[in-house]
C-alpha cells in the first residue's frame, strides 16, 4: 500500500512520486509516461503503443487524492506492424 493513499490533500511532489509508483508497479509497458502536477492539477504524457494503455495509465493514477483536475496528454504510436 502506498504510504499517501490515506492523504486527502498532498503536495505536488509527493502526487508525483506516487503516480510514478503506480504506473511503474502496473506490470504494463508505460516506462514512456512522465507526469507533471501543478495546484493539484496531474498531467500525464509521453507515449504508449496503444489506446488501451493510454486508458490503463488514466485509470491507475484517477484516484489518487489531491488531484483537482486530471490531463491526458499521452500520445499513442502504434507500432508498424512487419510483412512477413
Amino acid at each position: 500500500m502506498s504510504p499517501f493513499s490515506e492523504l486527502g490533500d498532498i503536495c505536488p511532489a509527493q502526487l508525483v512520486l506516487a503516480t510514478h509508483e503506480r504506473l511503474s508497479q502496473s506490470g504494463y509497458a508505460l516506462r514512456d509516461v512522465r507526469c507533471e502536477c501543478q495546484e493539484g492539477r496531474l498531467v500525464l504524457a509521453g507515449r504508449v503503443s496503444s489506446y488501451y494503455l493510454k486508458q490503463v495509465a488514466q485509470s491507475l493514477v484517477s484516484g489518487l487524492p489531491g488531484i483537482a483536475l486530471f490531463v491526458n496528454l499521452i500520445e499513442v504510436h502504434e507500432r508498424e506492424s512487419r510483412d512477413a
